[in-house]
């Protein structure tokens, strides 16, 4: 039986040992097939449907890997999505499991799926949170990043939210400018933009960069944005660059020219004044109707060319197209849409906002609990020093006053002794006056007892000098004794005024006397330290030092002081250097 269970732990051990390195494999050919993507992702697409099952039979992990790749190079092969299932699936996983990384790109590319399906709030939801990732952490997929406002720029570029357009265009260009990839397509959004907004000079600098580019790599551009360059420069009258990229567009015989290059070359003859020729392109326009946008512009044009020549039939025929195809455009949704953009990204600046409030909050309050902490181990090791130092003085005044009163049984012993001697000399006097004969003897008994009395008074003197010395001493440390109890007066003062700050009290000027009498006894450095930091100041304010020095509340000084609360408040916050 033992025998079957390690053969069973073995077998385990050993599918465990497979899976992982399947799984590492997958993970290992799925990179290469990333890269593959970077350049030709048609070429990935057919790579990557090679794995399909094993990656779909595999564990959470590298199934959506699989599928958020798979979400990656159909976005770079330009394949438009029908479905946002799996963004969602993808994005919902790596929120909960995956790294910065992974969740810059998931969002990146849920956005570029509500993009593909014309959801526009819901894509703006979704990159900006990847701008967002992006811009916050350090590992981060620049590149990813730099797309990502390209994304956001076009976004509010097409719901005429060029202010927001602006912006995320110049991050554009800035980053690409950091990467060193900045070409003709950024340099285009960040000069559409600002022409859009009416910054005539700054789109001017932008399309003459353009124009530069242009000249410079002219067989290696995007003619999308030429045909771009060429109407604005005509619109800016500098038809000469036009011209010379009109003649660059021209040149590509494989290239076909579209609405957009038609409008473009048409605006530059109208702009040069040749009318007939204008006509002719923005007539191939309205021919084509492949794209309603360009054919609402067309249309547009013609009326007006055709009205500023007093053509009113042909002019009324193209307002009437005008008005037709603003129909179909719908351009009332449109607006709708950018109403729409703005509140959802005003809704994010404000979550953005809130968030970091909340932070900051935390932040504070985590402070002020240390503080409090530091304030109470500060104020108890204070307690613990002013004890310490009471019982010591105690100490030595209780020393004191026993030698004090050795002293005072020494000066009783030795008037004792000096009492017994004058006792002594009665005697010998009356000795002396009733036996003459003993006169002799006695005179020499009362020398003896002058000089020990002489050297009795010498010590007395000396005594009385010690006990003078020790009385003075004792005077000292009665002293000090003295201001350690008014100390403790004076913190009955603060404290009673503490209890009639809890409610509305009228302060009379013996009543502040008092107080500023009590801080100054236990502070008796802090009416140098107001005016060394106050300078000049009015009574009220001193009031509010004295009251914030003996720890009073906001309410509790307000009660006593009869100031506003707005001012107390503003005074206390002001002058918090009082209660350090």
């Amino acid at each position: 039986m033992r025998h079957y269970l390690w053969l069973m732990f073995l077998l385990f051990a050993a599918l465990n040992m497979t899976c992982s390195n399947n799984a590492k494999l997958l993970e290992k050919r799925m990179t290469q097939i990333k890269c593959t993507g970077d350049t030709n992702p048609e070429l990935a697409l057919s790579m990557i449907d090679s794995i399909k099952s094993e990656a779909t039979n595999s564990h959470s992990h590298i199934r959506m890997t699989y599928e958020m790749l798979l979400l990656r190079l159909n976005d770079k092969a330009y394949h438009l999505a029908t479905s946002d299932i799996m963004a969602k699936q993808v994005v919902k996983y790596f929120e909960k499991n995956g790294n910065d990384l992974e969740k810059q790109e998931a969002y990146y590319y849920c956005g570029s799926v509500y993009r593909d399906l014309d959801d526009t709030p819901r894509s703006l939801e979704f990159f900006l949170k990847a701008a967002e990732i992006g811009e916050s952490y350090p590992k981060r997929d620049s590149m990813l990043l730099q797309h990502t406002y390209s994304n956001l720029h076009a976004l509010f570029y097409n719901v005429q939210d060029f202010k927001n357009s602006l912006i995320y265009a110049l991050n554009e260009y800035d980053l690409s400018c950091k990467l060193n990839n900045a070409g003709l397509l950024q340099i285009m959004h960040v000069a559409t933009a600002y022409s859009m907004l009416d910054s005539t000079n700054k789109a001017r600098k932008m399309f003459d960069q353009a124009y530069r580019i242009v000249c410079k790599h002219n067989n290696d551009i995007d003619y999308g944005n030429l045909a771009s360059l060429i109407y604005n420069l005509s619109a800016l009258g500098e038809t000469d660059k036009a011209r010379k990229c009109i003649h660059i567009l021209q040149r590509q015989q494989h290239y076909k020219l579209g609405s957009k290059d038609l409008i473009a070359i048409g605006k530059y003859y109208d702009k040069i004044g040749n009318k007939d020729s204008a006509a002719i392109y923005y007539k191939s326009v309205m021919a084509d109707q492949s794209d309603f946008a360009y054919a609402y512009d067309a249309s547009k044009f013609l009326f007006d060319l055709y009205e500023g020549q007093g053509n009113n039939e042909e002019a009324i025929k193209y307002a009437k197209s005008y008005v037709n195809i603003s129909d179909s455009l719908d351009l009332g949704k449109r607006q709708e849409m950018a109403a729409t953009v703005n509140n959802q990204y005003q809704y994010h600046l404000d979550r953005n906002k809130e968030m970091e409030t909340e932070r900051k909050v935390a932040e504070y309050r985590n402070w002020g609990m240390a503080l409090a902490l530091c304030a109470i181990v500060m104020v108890s090791l204070f307690i613990i020093f002013h004890v310490k130092r009471r019982n010591s003085q105690l100490k030595t005044l209780v020393a004191m006053s026993r030698q004090l009163e050795s002293a005072k049984s020494d000066k009783r012993l030795l008037q004792e002794e000096i009492d017994k001697k004058n006792r002594e000399l009665a005697e010998t006097k009356e000795q002396y006056a009733a036996s003459s004969a003993e006169i002799s003897s006695v005179k020499e008994r009362l020398d003896d007892i002058n000089r020990q009395l002489q050297q009795s008074q010498a010590e007395l003197k000396s005594k009385e000098e010690m006990l003078a010395s020790k009385m003075e001493q004792n005077r000292s440390f009665l002293s000090l004794l003295h201001k350690s109890e008014l100390a403790g007066r004076a913190g009955d003062v603060l404290e009673a005024v503490k209890k009639s700050a809890c409610g509305t009290k009228k302060m009379t000027a013996e009543d502040w006397r008092r107080i500023y009498a009590a801080i100054n006894e236990i502070h008796p450095n802090f009416t140098s330290l107001l005016t060394e930091r106050l300078g000049r100041f009015t009574e009220e304010q001193m009031q509010v030092c004295y009251l914030v020095r003996a720890g009073l509340t906001n309410p509790q000084i307000q009660n006593l002081t009869g100031l506003p609360r707005a001012t107390v408040w503003r005074w206390v916050k002001k002058y918090e250097w009082a209660g350090a």
